[in-house]
């Protein structure tokens, strides 16, 4: 009887969604109930079960949203906070890696006594990638306090800010390396709070595109910033790319961030009814195929498929960390590009990233399996980049690459989205913090192991295989999460 009550339903509400369209959320949950009465002395359920029901609540909630008099914009404001955040991890990027740029500049390494030693100046990058992690580690938590997510993003937008302003200065390299611990410091809650915020502002069924839409900031703060660092430096000298990125977190980002980063969504701050019951209806209908962790906030720690995630994402950071510092060199000694073809390729290579990131959170929301979609994306890299290392065609070798980051690119978002699914909210932002905060810790040792192989061996191949590597134990720790059907 169940399921003939529920086929009428569906097939009764479908036909006066149309009808309802013009309707607020009032009459449209009136117009709900009428039909529930109606249909009752033709089923054998009562009408609190069919109220509580998951078609009942996703019917009330487009009636509500489609009515809204006010249109697509009122009831979508939740996006404006994550193009806030998108724009906001771009300009971080920036600040990443406008020193990479400066190692080619022989001014800025003259300046610091930096001239033929390249080691000492990938301390300036792994001294903050160091720091990055330690702080996402253990000051991510300060997003789950009283404090809120809000302040947190407030005060490391102000600090990181004005710690680029500051590197502009300086003709002391100790002095600069100590600026970039602390910088490290100040960004490295940065992502955490983000999923944070999103968890707070968006239904789970989002959560993936939500988190792609400031994910793909990464992407695309290389695609942009290093051209834009490069015009700079080129133009204006070094210490100008301090001055003017510091600017545009100060005086652009941090606007953005008091006017539209929020701890929670709120009809005060323009949010309407409609939009609200949306997110919420959601929470309230957990996946048929999943089970949320209960408990004290701190058993994610003895939880195994967040370790598992956490071990995946360490995987994902290490390919990131390896394509940054060698993909174009892999291009021009072992694929013999010239420099327009580096230029291309690599920026081809984040765009199909981007796109990776794109379109794979929008296919792991439909799907509604994050656990299987990761598996997939991670094999699927591995093997692209394994047909790269093991091809005698330079070309083949080349697409294969740009390949195996589209892939990369579906890792990301995904794997913030089983996160939240994993964490209890009253502590999302702590474990994501330790997620990401061991992942860029460990992660930060790849590009030397990469270096170190290429060094002793000759040969870019073998560097390389280290990713072919870390892809596949990135699929397999995704396997005893899909069997114990975790993954929503």
């Amino acid at each position: 009887m169940a399921g003939c009550w529920e086929k009428r339903l569906k097939t009764t509400l479908k036909s006066q969604r149309h009808y309802h369209a013009g309707l607020r959320f009032s009459t449209a949950h009136r117009a709900a109930l009428n039909l529930i009465n109606g249909l009752r002395p033709q089923i054998a359920v009562r009408p609190v079960e069919l109220k509580n029901s998951k078609l009942y609540k996703e019917t009330i909630v487009s009636a509500s949203t489609i009515g809204s008099s006010s249109g697509l914009w009122t009831n979508n404001k939740r996006w404006v906070l994550g193009v806030v955040l998108l724009i906001a991890v771009t300009c971080a990027f920036f600040d990443r890696i406008n020193i990479a740029v400066l190692f080619t500049d022989h001014e800025f390494l003259s300046t610091f006594g930096l001239v033929g030693q390249p080691a000492k100046a990938g301390l300036l990058m792994s001294a903050f990638l160091l720091a990055y992690g330690i702080s996402s580690t253990f000051i991510s938590f300060v997003g789950d306090t009283a404090f809120g997510a809000r302040k947190t993003y407030i005060t490391i937008t102000v600090a990181w800010s004005v710690l680029m302003i500051l590197m502009g200065m300086p003709s002391s390299f100790m002095l600069l390396i100590l600026l970039r611990i602390i910088l490290g410091v100040s960004e490295g809650p940065q992502f955490s709070i983000s999923a944070k915020l999103v968890s707070h502002w968006f239904p789970k069924r989002e959560h993936a595109r939500a988190n792609a839409l400031w994910a793909v900031g990464s992407p695309i703060g290389a695609a942009i910033g290093f051209p834009f660092v490069i015009y700079l430096d080129y133009t204006f000298g070094w210490r100008s790319t301090f001055f003017v990125l510091g600017g545009l977190t100060l005086f652009i980002v941090l606007p953005l961030v008091l006017k539209f980063v929020h701890d929670q969504p709120d009809t005060r701050l323009g949010i309407s009814q409609a939009e609200l019951d949306h997110i919420n209806a959601a929470e309230d209908v957990p996946a048929a195929d999943s089970r949320i962790m209960e408990g004290p906030g701190a058993s994610f720690i003895r939880d195994p498929n967040f370790w598992l995630v956490t071990l995946c994402f360490v995987c994902y950071l290490g390919l990131i960390w390896g394509f940054n510092s060698w993909l174009p060199s892999y291009f021009k000694v072992a694929r013999h590009l010239d420099v327009r073809g580096i230029g291309f390729f690599s920026s081809l290579s984040f765009f199909m990233m981007f796109l990776g990131e794109i379109l794979g959170s929008s296919f792991s929301d439909w799907l509604g399996k994050r656990a299987i979609v990761m598996f997939g994306s991670q094999l699927c890299m591995a093997v692209a980049l394994g047909v790269a290392l093991i091809s005698s065609n330079d070309m083949l070798s080349v697409g294969a690459i740009v390949v195996s980051l589209f892939f990369l690119g579906c890792t990301a978002p995904t794997s913030f989205a089983l996160l939240l699914k994993i964490l209890p909210k009253s502590v999302s932002s702590t474990g994501f913090g330790v997620c990401n905060g061991i992942g860029n810790i460990v992660s930060s040792a790849v590009p030397l192991l990469v270096g170190l192989s290429v060094k002793e061996s000759g040969s870019y191949n073998v560097g390389f295989s280290i990713l072919v590597v870390l892809a596949a134990i990135g699929a397999l720790s995704m396997v005893p999460i899909m069997f114990r059907r975790r993954d929503a």
